[in-house]
């Protein structure tokens, strides 16, 4: 997951993600699913670039979550079956007609439950440092030589700010409510660039009743111990 996100604005990972996509050469990135190979577990993502996209996918990106294994049960087809016999890291296996989902989704270029689609921009932030003034022992704000106000840089903070924003009219509604004697250092700004699958893909899920929850702490103690609690466990646990 690395080349998605790692590295702050400026440095070398973001600057590599913000010239591949300014550029509009990322058609599409495919997220894997877990546990494919042999040697590590690690998340694998496949990235489509093309730098001649066709018309309408022209300043888009298309993100495609196959991560999502087969669930038969509860009716999800998935992107991989369970092997029958584990090799190490390598849990899952992709068939054919997972394969052909996938391609199924890439060509439409439609959004659905697996498939995003945004413009370029929306990957890219404004990363802007905020300076707070450096105080006296009796209170009063330091300035340097040339006047200007000294800033503390135990109080110096980072704000990431969507390209689609204002900065100037972001930093007065969203900073300076909390920090009204602030200033950005528009010296330090960079421009950065981060594709985060987890909060696109982000499905919230209910929380279940607290009778729910009791019920099976109950059952728990009460029922699957037998006539033993867990209290009495721990003391035979304990000595």
């Amino acid at each position: 997951m690395a080349p998605l996100f790692t590295g702050n604005a400026g440095g070398g990972e973001s600057d590599i993600r913000k010239w591949i996509i300014s550029n509009d050469w990322l058609e599409c990135i495919v997220a894997l699913p877990k546990d494919l190979f042999y040697n590590t577990g690690i998340n694998t993502y496949i990235w489509f670039l093309n730098n001649n996209k066709p018309k309408h996918r022209k300043g888009k990106v298309q993100l495609i979550n196959a991560n999502v294994p087969e669930d038969k049960a509860n009716g999800i087809p998935g992107f991989c079956r369970p092997e029958k016999r584990s090799l190490g890291n390598k849990r899952n296996k992709i068939e054919s007609y997972h394969i052909d989902k996938l391609v199924e989704i890439f060509t439409s270029f439609t959004e659905g439950t697996y498939c995003k689609i945004f413009n370029n921009e929306d990957f890219g932030y404004y990363q802007i440092t905020v300076e707070q003034p450096e105080y006296d022992d009796k209170g009063k704000k330091v300035k340097d030589k040339k006047g200007n106000l000294k800033p503390d840089t135990k109080k110096r903070d980072k704000e990431n700010i969507p390209l689609s924003k204002d900065i100037d009219e972001y930093f007065k509604t969203e900073v300076l409510p909390h920090v009204p004697d602030a200033w950005i250092d528009y010296d330090k700004s960079r421009i950065g660039y981060e594709i985060n699958f987890t909060k696109y893909f982000y499905e919230y899920k209910v929380l279940r009743p607290a009778s729910v929850i009791k019920a099976e702490i109950e059952a728990l103690e009460f029922g699957a111990l037998g006539q033993k609690g867990i209290a009495d466990l721990l003391k035979e646990l304990l000595g």
